[in-house]
């Protein structure tokens, strides 16, 4: 039962500190390149799907994090809760 309580706490604690940042939005650094301007996000499909993987950027190739943001897309729309 002692366990159980740690956990609750511990919880209820991150809550409190990070509570607040559940109700941000975007940021600008790359949020307009990565989601909201990305025509690769906007869908799933075969050639979304395969842009992801094909799309060579040498800085930045991140094709499942890209299938994991079309998947938020799906879901939640434009919305940075989801």
């Amino acid at each position: 039962m002692r366990i159980l309580g740690t956990i609750l706490l511990f919880f209820a604690v991150s809550f409190l500190i990070y509570g607040q940042s559940l109700q941000n939005r975007f940021v600008r650094w790359d949020d307009s390149l990565l989601i909201y301007e990305n025509p690769i996000v906007r869908e799933i499909s075969f050639d979304t799907v395969k842009a992801a993987f094909t799309t060579y950027d040498p800085e930045l190739y991140i094709p499942l994090t890209m299938l994991s943001y079309q998947l938020d897309h799906l879901l939640w729309g434009l919305n940075p809760f989801g």
